[in-house]
């Protein structure tokens, strides 16, 4: 059971299908959006508050997460959005495997992917993307070209 401690309040996470805004893993780079980008949320977004969740694998002692946002009415030139990719599979002890997904966007829409965020615990080796426009047009990022 987790407590929210004397000082902070504690809400209820989502009742209604979340919508992951943005994630951080321990050790990785801030987030910071290229000016004019911004996530879209409250009016008719379906997001109407936002939920900070933080886990941990084991207790260090007082925690004093938090993430500094910035808001504005004015309309952002371009709109930050996060993706969620999810494979599913056995992992047996002692075992190699390989695991894919793939999504299939059919919009006609811009997109400008900046960054990507692996969740493997520990058993990842490696994870790597490739972004595909038609069977013979794709993007490899260039540190995972072969010579």
């Amino acid at each position: 059971m987790t407590t929210a401690g004397p000082d902070f309040e504690r809400a209820p996470t989502c009742s209604d299908e979340p919508n992951i805004l943005y994630a951080w893993g321990r050790d990785a780079p801030e987030l910071h959006l290229p000016k004019g980008v911004g996530f879209k949320v409250g009016g008719d977004t379906g997001i109407q508050y936002i939920v900070l969740q933080v886990h941990y694998m084991t207790r260090l002692g007082p925690d004093y997460s938090g993430v500094a946002i910035e808001s504005t009415v004015e309309p952002m030139e371009k709109r930050a959005s996060t993706l969620l990719m999810v494979t599913g599979g056995t992992l047996p002890p002692n075992a190699r495997e390989t695991f894919e997904t793939a999504c299939v966007i059919d919009e006609d829409i811009e997109m400008h992917p900046f960054a990507f965020r692996p969740h493997t615990h520990r058993h990842g080796e490696m994870v790597s993307f490739c972004i595909f426009f038609s069977p013979t047009n794709y993007y490899l990022p260039p540190s995972l070209k072969r010579s």
